[in-house]
């Protein structure tokens, strides 16, 4: 952060963040945990709703498969592109 007035408003900002993204995830994917989420390690097999971690995990596939989706938000997204910025 560079403006001490933004210090303050953080929190709040990473807490609407957290909640739209699981908010989100609700009519995209449903409240279970599915065939779309990654297995889960050990210690968390007992899981039954996705984690924040899940759906961030599931952001880059989904842009992928649905590159029309980001497009109103001014954004490009190819597969060639993805893998190109993944290895640098």
């Amino acid at each position: 952060m560079r403006n001490e007035k933004t210090v303050p408003k953080q929190p709040v900002l990473a807490v609407a963040a957290y909640s739209a993204l699981l908010l989100a995830g609700l009519p995209a994917f449903g409240e279970a945990r599915g065939h779309a989420y990654a297995p889960l390690p050990a210690w968390r097999r007992k899981a039954k709703r996705p984690s924040c971690l899940d759906l961030v995990a599931l952001l880059p596939k989904a842009v992928i498969q649905h590159p029309q989706a980001v497009l109103p938000l001014g954004m490009f997204v190819s597969p060639d592109h993805s893998i190109a910025a993944a290895a640098a």
